[in-house]
């Protein structure tokens, strides 16, 4: 028996290790799935509409989807439909809608391994999915619902069919056309620079290969591009062009933040930012953040600096990084004679580049969430380092290198599930979180735990419930309230009833400042209840601040002022010849 399983484990051990990492990446992006979520305005914003549409039919579901940030211009509505089917499969929760995120961040990690296999041996193969599958960034854009969060999935498809289709001896390239149709359909409707430059990449990649395909997968190829993008098609037939005009003005005149600064400047700041987010995509860690170094610090050799003396170093070794794959890539492409490893790094140098120069313009604007479009670029440049040292017969350093990344990269893990276990009770504050932005860890399962104190004081008084929250999560509470029976509003400024359940949902480290101000002149302090990072503070109108008994909660909801985004159809509409009889709100 133990020599069968010896002789098993010994033609099978490369099998066994790949479902292993599999099996780390999959638990790492489902633990605690549901509790630690991120529910904040987007994802209030998509859960409302599909609520709707589960609620009232898929005839609800609009023909554009949410506005590209910075823009009026709407992305396709690709992303919400995928959402409608996720709350058939999963239930029509937070968590449920959120479901096609997970299952589809789960499917890239096989994705990934296989394309990394197109140039290099499994061992590089399995280290850099070994890399991906915990690394800290993907982990977690791969637990809330958000339309960029599918780009890493639907890019990598794209790219894999692409090369397939570039294959000289592919027996399938009308398929592989099919399947970079989809790909390219889904991933253009959830960004605007997806938007710009899959298609570009795609014309580049047909003609450099003089492709030759049958004409009825190109029929196909067409067809499956118009049916994705017929509601956005149908809209702007019914709307005179709207949206086809915002993507003009975002082209033509949205450059980013400081017009005032050169375009070299720009090009460096692009550039520090680039290999700072390699690095951040790599370990979760941000170290290496150049731009906060103050280099006359550093030349008085000032020990008080605050991130000089740690930055510093790691900023050069992310930079040197970076400037080095770039260069052993061009180099190995030069010399190397497979025609379908070539263009394999070929590719990935281009899109290293083309998105570089894309971003440019928006150097003082770029964001965690725009490196979403770069998914496997850090990694293609880690595994042509680690290939250099593995021919060179130095093993020993791609061997470090893993081991140290890899380290590096499961503490951040941990330490950001820690911080995530404990949200809902300690007050958690990360100055420094360049993954997501948050300086505070707010969950959901924080956040019912304040919805369940709130109806548990209505249930018992009877009285309805008035709060007001910070912005970020005041529709989050008002989604989860709209769905129990307990009758509830927003704080008026002008009326104030007497009867009533006041709460102000704050963060603790504002708590003081906001009682102490505004609401002190009109309500008496009853009790704060502490839920983490946020604080409930429960309080009584003063006598003199009441301006009516009880409100009436049957008057007709005052209507919400009109977004300057192109108007907006649903499918319904359509089919009764109407516009939309609600105001579209501003997303």
């Amino acid at each position: 028996m133990i020599r069968k399983l010896s002789s098993f484990l010994k033609k099978n051990w490369f099998v066994l290790l790949i479902a292993v990492v599999f099996l780390v990446g999959i638990f790492l992006r489902s633990f605690h799935f549901s509790d630690w979520m991120h529910f904040e305005l987007d994802q209030e914003r998509d859960a409302h509409l599909i609520d709707k549409s589960i609620t009232s039919g898929p005839a609800e579901l609009p023909l554009l989807g949410p506005r590209a940030s910075g823009s009026f211009l709407r992305l396709g509505p690709v992303f919400y439909y995928l959402e409608y089917l996720s709350a058939l499969a999963f239930g029509n929760t937070p968590q449920g809608i959120a479901g096609v995120v997970l299952l589809f961040s789960i499917a890239s990690l096989p994705l990934f391994f296989y394309f990394f296999r197109i140039y290099f041996d499994k061992k590089i193969s399995l280290i850099l999915l070994s890399l991906y599958s915990v690394s800290l960034y993907f982990v977690m854009y791969s637990r809330f619902a958000w339309n960029p969060n599918l780009l890493p999935f639907f890019i990598l498809l794209f790219f894999y069919s692409l090369l397939r289709i570039m294959k000289t001896d592919e027996q399938k390239k009308g398929w592989w056309l099919l399947v970079c149709a989809f790909s390219l359909a889904i991933a253009t409707q959830l960004h605007f620079i997806a938007f710009i430059s899959l298609p570009i990449i795609f014309i580049f990649g047909i003609i450099f290969k003089h492709s030759k395909i049958s004409w009825r997968y190109w029929a196909g190829f067409i067809f499956i591009l118009f049916l994705f993008y017929c509601p956005m098609i149908v809209n702007e037939y019914k709307t005179g062009g709207e949206n086809a005009q915002e993507f003009f003005k975002a082209v033509t005149e949205k450059s980013g933040d400081g017009e005032n600064v050169s375009i070299m400047k720009k090009v460096v700041i692009d550039y520090i930012k680039t290999s700072r987010y390699y690095s951040v995509l790599l370990t979760g860690r941000d170290d290496s953040d150049f731009l906060r170094i103050n280099f006359e610090d550093i030349k008085n050799q000032n020990t008080n600096c605050k991130y000089c003396w740690r930055d510093f170093p790691l900023g050069i070794m992310s930079s040197l990084f970076f400037l080095t794959g770039i260069w052993l890539s061009i180099r190995i492409w030069r010399k190397e004679s497979d025609e379908q490893k070539k263009d394999f790094i070929l590719f990935n140098l281009v899109w290293i580049f083309f998105v570089f120069l894309l971003f440019v313009p928006l150097a003082l604007e770029i964001s965690p969430r725009f490196f979403l479009l770069s998914a496997f670029s850090p990694f293609f440049l880690l595994g042509v380092v680690l290939n250099y040292f593995f021919r060179t017969k130095k093993a020993i350093v791609s061997w470090i290198i893993f081991l140290v990344l890899i380290s590096i990269s499961i503490q951040s893990v941990r330490m950001r599930f820690a911080e995530l276990s404990r949200a809902p009770f300690e007050n958690i504050w990360n100055q420094k979180d360049v993954i997501l932005k948050e300086k505070k860890r707010v969950t959901l399962e924080q956040e019912k735990m304040i919805i369940d104190y709130m109806e548990k004081i209505s249930q018992e008084n009877g009285e309805p419930i008035f709060f007001e929250a910070d912005p970020e999560y005041s529709n989050a509470f008002e989604y989860f309230l709209d769905k129990n029976p307990a009758l509830f509003d927003d704080i008026s400024s002008k009326n104030i009833y007497r009867q009533g359940n006041y709460f102000s949902i704050q963060s603790i480290n504002s708590l003081e400042e906001v009682y102490l101000g505004k609401l002190s002149k009109k309500f008496t302090l009853l009790d704060a209840v502490q839920f983490g990072t946020l604080t409930v503070v429960r309080m009584q109108p003063k006598e003199e601040a009441v301006t009516e008994n009880a409100k009436n909660f049957n008057e007709a909801p005052k209507k919400k002022s009109r977004s300057k985004a192109p108007k907006r159809y649903v499918w319904r509409e359509i089919f009764d010849q109407g516009f939309i009889n609600e105001d579209d709100e501003d997303e």
